[in-house]
């Protein structure tokens, strides 16, 4: 609790994490402490989750990412949007926070598992994909072309990697979901999931690599996985 009343950063982490009522009122029943304006402000930045405040502008963490290696401007929000502003030392919201939560992963007691991110391009071959399960990699992140593509010939080594470990398939665009039910040809997203690959949906493969590293750390099966990463891609 001294640690919620010293700065806006601890303030929001620890509310972030647990259930900003439940906080107070124990403040309350334990120290007759009333809530100041600042636990107050801390408490609503907190209902939006981890935010990234660069340049004035607001992101969600869930959808902000790095577009440019200097500028000020270098966090953007892609096709979302930032989710507010701060002008004239005010914060503004264009939107209400989204209410949902991923489900809590503990932090890693011991060494963070292995995962792989591979981007795939045209005339990839398959060395790469069949050396992982050898190079002791405990799942693995496929950055595929488009809507989550990749040449026929990987279509096979990517089933079969899929067999031993979690392998998620996003998209290497950066914008819009992985789809599920578009394109039927072998290498196309409905043959790669059919194989047990796991859809990214909207999360690029960056955050699905930190994500599914959590997961594994936590002893979280493929279910868990798919189920994290479905909640994620819909926040």
């Amino acid at each position: 609790y001294v640690g919620l009343s010293m700065t806006t950063v601890v303030n929001a982490t620890l509310l972030s994490s647990t259930f900003p009522i439940t906080i107070a009122a124990t403040a309350y029943i334990v120290y007759r402490d009333r809530l100041t304006v600042p636990q107050a402000v801390g408490i609503l930045i907190a209902s939006c989750g981890a935010l990234v405040v660069m340049n004035d502008c607001i992101h969600s963490a869930r959808a902000v990412t790095k577009a440019h290696t200097g500028l000020c401007s270098a966090f953007t929000s892609g096709a979302i949007g930032p989710a507010g502003e701060i002008m004239e030392g005010r914060t503004f919201f264009f939107a209400p926070p989204s209410p949902r939560r991923l489900p809590a992963t503990a932090p890693p007691s011991g060494p963070v598992p292995p995962v792989a991110l591979l981007k795939l391009g045209l005339g990839e071959d398959a060395r790469l994909v069949e050396a992982l399960p050898g190079l002791g990699y405990r799942g693995a992140v496929i950055e595929a072309m488009g809507a989550g593509h990749v040449a026929e010939r990987l279509s096979e080594p990517l089933g079969a990697l899929a067999a031993t470990m979690p392998v998620v398939l996003a998209s290497r665009t950066g914008n819009g979901p992985v789809f599920s039910n578009t394109y039927g040809y072998k290498g196309g997203e409905i043959d790669l999931l059919s194989k047990g690959l796991i859809s990214a949906g909207r999360i690029s493969g960056l955050k699905a690599r930190l994500l599914l590293q959590l997961l594994l750390a936590s002893g979280a099966g493929r279910e868990d996985c798919v189920s994290a990463l479905r909640a994620a891609s819909r926040g």
